[in-house]
């Protein structure tokens, strides 16, 4: 089955959590791969608050790794911290070795993703788009993002989506290694 569902910020009336709210209330998810180019410690607590009352027990048992970027100094320290400090979490910086190396943390290749990848036992979701791990990201900057969830049984048509959000889940893998 496959569910796609979008969201234009501020402009459709919701934000970016109801797309992370309408995933885990359909599917048991036991991980969670975030790649942001930066993150804010306000952001942090936006998303850690709208997952742990939509569904607690998952989000307190999910296996979270956050891949986030120090490019410019964007990136806050206590959001680090409060990543780092949840269950089950682990955080990486991209090239931070070498972007702290250099002055005004100017990266060689900018790292500017944004997307956060959930999957379990037969479900995969993407929710990806413009919004960073940041609290006008998550709530009310002007941005837009998309979920597209699939999950078993599927339709032969819905497999290629099936593979293009894996393929994501590949894109993580390679980055984080």
């Amino acid at each position: 089955m496959l569910t796609v569902k979008y969201v234009t910020q501020p402009a459709g009336g919701i934000d970016y959590l109801e797309l992370f709210r309408a995933a885990l209330g359909t599917a048991e998810f036991t991980h969670l791969d975030v790649a942001a180019a930066y993150a804010t410690g306000r952001g942090v607590r936006v998303l850690d608050e709208a997952l742990r009352s939509c569904r607690p027990e998952v989000w307190h048992s999910m296996r979270k790794r956050w891949l986030v970027g120090l490019d410019w100094y964007r990136t806050e320290p206590n959001a680090l911290r409060e990543l780092a400090s949840m269950p089950n979490s682990e955080v990486r910086l991209h090239e931070g070795r070498s972007v702290i190396g250099r002055a005004g943390c100017h990266p060689a290749r900018p790292f500017h993703p944004k997307a956060f990848l959930m999957y379990g036992p037969g479900v995969r979701a993407a929710v990806v788009g413009s919004g960073n791990l940041s609290k006008n990201g998550l709530t009310r900057g002007h941005e837009w993002g998309g979920l597209l969830l699939c999950r078993q049984p599927m339709a032969g048509s819905e497999e290629p989506v099936n593979r293009q959000v894996a393929s994501l889940g590949d894109w993580f893998d390679c980055i984080w290694g």
